[in-house]
């Protein structure tokens, strides 16, 4: 993916682990994922493997993403349709919020 910020840098999201971009759970969404994670631990004796695929379908399902422009701050979130809001820093001196 590629997004172009209205200050002329581009974000790219070409691979993993971006020191710029962020999964992020809705409250809305929060009690669903923790009841199936507690689901899955407790039909432990199910096939492992699906476990772990169902697990990271749901939560790929319920988080959305969050990018961060590096070079002016701003911030992209994606809304429930899957399209990026786009929301402007105070200042310009956090540009890297995202990183842990």
């Amino acid at each position: 993916m590629k997004i172009k910020c209205n200050c002329g840098n581009t974000i790219l999201d070409i691979t993993d682990a971006l020191s710029y971009k962020a999964h992020y759970i809705p409250d809305e969404n929060w009690d669903e994922i923790m009841e199936k994670i507690d689901s899955y631990i407790k039909e432990g004796n199910q096939d492992k493997e699906k476990l772990c695929w169902d697990m990271r379908k749901t939560i790929i399902e319920k988080t959305r993403l969050i990018y961060q422009c590096n070079n002016c701050g701003k911030v992209y979130i994606e809304d429930e349709k899957r399209n990026l809001i786009e929301f402007n820093p105070l200042n310009n001196e956090n540009t890297d919020v995202l990183k842990k």
